[in-house]
């Protein structure tokens, strides 16, 4: 940090410190731009954290939430066909409730690399809560 008098002292064409004033700037501008775009960095991992479900990196009903609105407009504006299937997990709490929470993680793991296997490339899922899959 500068202060007023040490900046017009630098900038003043009777020293032979313009340039050092212009690299110093330059280099603070540097610095901010480099804190700027980790910031964005930081910004898109936590959104992408913030819209996939950890266990099946799936989207997660915000996301969905989100985008399907879109979809279904662009599928009634072109008239395409659609289909929207949902999932349930049956007696999945007692999974949770009879093996624990990492047995009942493991399932979920499961089903959504059996439902990834099985997506045709213009397919998506999404984890819209507990056990349902869209």
């Amino acid at each position: 940090m500068l202060d007023e008098e040490t900046f017009w002292w630098l900038a003043s064409p009777r020293t032979s410190s313009p340039s050092a004033l212009l690299i110093r700037l330059a280099k603070r501008l540097r610095s901010n731009n480099d804190a700027v775009q980790q910031n964005i960095i930081l910004r898109r991992q936590f959104e992408q954290a913030a819209l996939s479900d950890a266990l099946t990196g799936f989207p997660q009903r915000r996301w969905l939430d989100q985008t399907l609105p879109r979809i279904l407009q662009r599928h009634l504006h072109t008239s395409e066909p659609l289909c929207l299937a949902i999932m349930d997990i049956d007696h999945f709490k007692r999974v949770n409730d009879g093996f624990g929470h990492a047995a009942g993680d493991g399932v979920l793991v499961r089903v959504g690399r059996l439902v990834r296997d099985n997506l045709r490339p213009a397919d998506f899922a999404a984890r819209i809560g507990g056990e349902e899959l869209r």
